[in-house]
């Protein structure tokens, strides 16, 4: 399985997404936590974040 937690530098979610980190991390479950600073929302950074998660997920599939 493949987490990765998105979220921008000002979105209202921010912190949920560190808390979230910060329990995947205490239990040893592999994540990424991707933070984009000049995001304004989780908006633009879902879609940024979508268009890196998807080249991700082509790399691991690959031999």
């Amino acid at each position: 399985m493949n987490i990765i937690l998105g979220t921008a530098e000002h979105d209202f979610c921010k912190e949920a997404n560190y808390r979230m980190s910060d329990i995947l991390a205490r239990k040893g479950i592999a994540h990424r936590l991707d933070v984009r600073p000049t995001a304004p929302t989780t908006g633009p950074c879902g879609a940024i974040c979508f268009r890196t998660m998807y080249r991700l997920s082509f790399k691991l599939l690959l031999p």
